[in-house]
């Protein structure tokens, strides 16, 4: 846990958070350095509505995390005097 907040696991809902997300920055980081043309990653719709939902899921479930921890105050909870995360309450 990290400033009052659990890690989201590998199987979360319906997706598999770990491999998903490695494939995604696979596709983004060859799309990105001008790769796509000189390899057979190609993104069709459908694994692009796939990745987007993935990540909008994960933004609002984050944001909801943060929210909970805002109102239960447990972020206090895992920050020592120096500011810093502490390092019992962090994995």
């Amino acid at each position: 846990m990290t400033y009052g907040m659990d890690y989201i696991p590998e199987n979360w809902q319906n997706y598999k958070v770990k491999d998903m997300l490695q494939s995604f920055l696979k596709f983004r980081n060859n799309q990105a350095h001008g790769n796509r043309i000189m390899t057979d990653v190609v993104i069709s719709h459908k694994d692009f509505e796939v990745y987007k939902t993935l990540i909008i899921d994960l933004i609002y479930e984050v944001g909801k995390r943060v929210m909970d921890s805002i109102f239960s105050k447990s972020y206090l909870k895992s920050i020592n005097k120096a500011g810093l995360p502490d390092s019992k309450s962090s994995q």
